[in-house]
């Protein structure tokens, strides 16, 4: 006989600190506290914890939480750019401003790069302020980061793979929110971040031998380290970019 689900209770709470947060009183063994993407907080406990011991435990983490939804602020004006005459978009460590061209046909439709500008030609019906415009010239954008990605890291995966002794089985591209890149290490599978071609070039690389060092190693262990000193001596400076640009 399956066992009967549990119930979930769930319920907006106020902190003595005035930090709003959703309860939801589930099946975990332990307080987990997480900020989403829109900056709201959620709180998972067990029942048999006190609404006061939630309340201290988010109040002790309220400096995180502001951080936090700092973060995911810039990260919603970052992503919610018109993406037309006067705003900017970042290709590997450089601000380029955008240009905005009408064009007659969907077949001349794209992204290039002309004069230190990104040209950005799309139809008449596209080049407009209202949500479907925008996002389909975000589309030509990703598009346009995704072959410049792609261009660049071909090269780096092929000259590590050889000079680790290692292959990919399959290497992806998507927009991850928390991952600059994952490794797969059952299937040998790779997933790199499309973001990654907003960030200077050794950003990309440290990613590139990261991952392909988890080929060999799959825990950051002694041993995972001392790859990375092997293959990119300079991972420290990658990973210190990576980070501060995880904070913008």
């Amino acid at each position: 006989m399956p066992r009967e689900a549990r119930k979930t209770h769930v319920s907006d709470t106020v902190s003595p600190k005035g930090i709003v947060y959703q309860l939801i009183r589930a099946n975990v063994k332990n307080l987990n506290l997480r900020v989403r993407p829109d900056g709201t907080v959620r709180v998972s406990a067990p029942g048999r914890v006190s609404v006061a011991e939630v309340n201290r435990f988010v109040d002790s983490r309220a400096a995180w939480i502001a951080s936090r939804q700092e973060l995911m602020r810039r990260r919603s004006e970052r992503a919610s750019t018109d993406l037309t005459e006067g705003d900017t978009v970042r290709l590997w460590g450089r601000r380029l401003p955008v240009r905005l061209e009408v064009v007659a046909q969907a077949r001349l439709e794209g992204a290039a790069i002309e004069d230190e500008a990104l040209v950005l030609r799309v139809r008449k019906r596209w080049a407009d302020a209202d949500d479907a415009a925008r996002e389909h010239r975000a589309k030509l954008v990703d598009a346009f980061l995704r072959l410049q990605l792609q261009e660049a890291m071909t090269p780096l995966f092929n000259r590590y793979e050889q000079q680790m002794g290692v292959h990919a089985s399959a290497v992806r591209i998507r927009r991850m929110r928390t991952r600059w890149g994952s490794c797969a290490t059952k299937s040998g599978a790779i997933t790199m971040n499309l973001q990654l071609a907003e960030l200077p070039p050794a950003c990309l690389e440290g990613v590139v031998v990261h991952e392909l060092c988890h080929l060999v190693e799959a825990n950051h262990g002694p041993r995972f380290y001392a790859l990375m000193e092997q293959h990119y001596p300079a991972w420290r400076e990658a990973r210190a970019m990576l980070k501060a640009a995880a904070r913008e």
